[in-house]
């Protein structure tokens, strides 16, 4: 019941992000303006409830007897997203022909996050597939070779390495679209709900402490989403200024 009310809460966000219309009323426009400088955080909401639920299967079926079983793995995953995915893509090519040809092959391929031809909004299902892939050939070994300790700290590093990649990339002046897209930039999210995962199998008492510390939980996410907001508002403000013909004309 508490994941169902994390994913509903990444996908009004996400809507909000992306369905933001002014409503012509200046007061109104100005006091949602913050709910929707945050909408984009609901697809890294997205990543880490997908590392924590991917992330526990991997995780438990690799520390039994038998090990994890790769097979009905990716068969439960491609059960899971690929009949919707199929049918979208059979629309495309039956609404455009073979004119829709490109940005079908980089969806078939998973790797409509490098393409700018595929759908855009299909971006993040490559982001996944990709972990998917890599969790389920990675995670089973480092398991078995130096015991959850080990992977938690496998997971740090990836957390602190995505980080440092995405400022990296901001440095040179890297398009914001691949640090978006391109799946080295997302992997911290996931990464981070693997850890979360890890936690709740080998520290169970932890988790639930952590977990039942609502208050403290509720407080630090309404003061993160503050920042987020206030930081997007002035995004937001400054965008709009620089746009003004007032502005332009000042500085012209």
């Amino acid at each position: 019941m508490t994941l169902d009310v994390v994913r509903g809460t990444a996908i009004l966000l996400v809507l909000l992000f992306h369905f933001r219309v002014p409503l012509g009323v200046p007061i109104l426009d100005a006091a949602l303006q913050p709910v929707f400088a945050v909408g984009w955080i609901g697809v890294d909401l997205f990543f880490v409830l997908s590392g924590f639920l991917v992330g526990r299967i991997i995780l438990t079926e690799a520390d039994t007897p038998a090990g994890l079983n790769r097979q009905r793995f990716f068969f439960r995953r491609i059960h899971r997203l690929w009949p919707v995915l199929f049918v979208y893509l059979a629309t495309l090519l039956l609404l455009g022909g073979t004119q829709a040809w490109p940005a079908v092959w980089p969806v078939l391929l998973h790797v409509q996050n490098y393409s700018t031809d595929a759908p855009s909004h299909l971006w993040s299902l490559a982001v996944e597939e990709h972990f998917y892939f890599v969790a389920v050939l990675v995670l089973p070994p480092l398991l078995r070779r130096g015991g959850h300790r080990y992977v938690e700290r496998i997971l740090v590093t990836v957390m602190l390495a995505s980080l440092a990649l995405r400022l990296a990339a901001i440095a040179i002046g890297a398009p914001l679209l691949h640090l978006q897209w391109q799946t080295p930039y997302r992997l911290d999210s996931l990464a981070f709900g693997v850890l979360m995962a890890s936690t709740a199998i080998h520290r169970p008492a932890l988790f639930a402490r952590v977990a039942g510390s609502r208050r403290v939980c509720l407080a630090i996410a309404t003061g993160g989403l503050a920042i987020l907001s206030l930081a997007g508002t002035v995004c937001f403000v400054m965008a709009s200024v620089s746009r003004s013909p007032i502005f332009r004309r000042a500085h012209s």
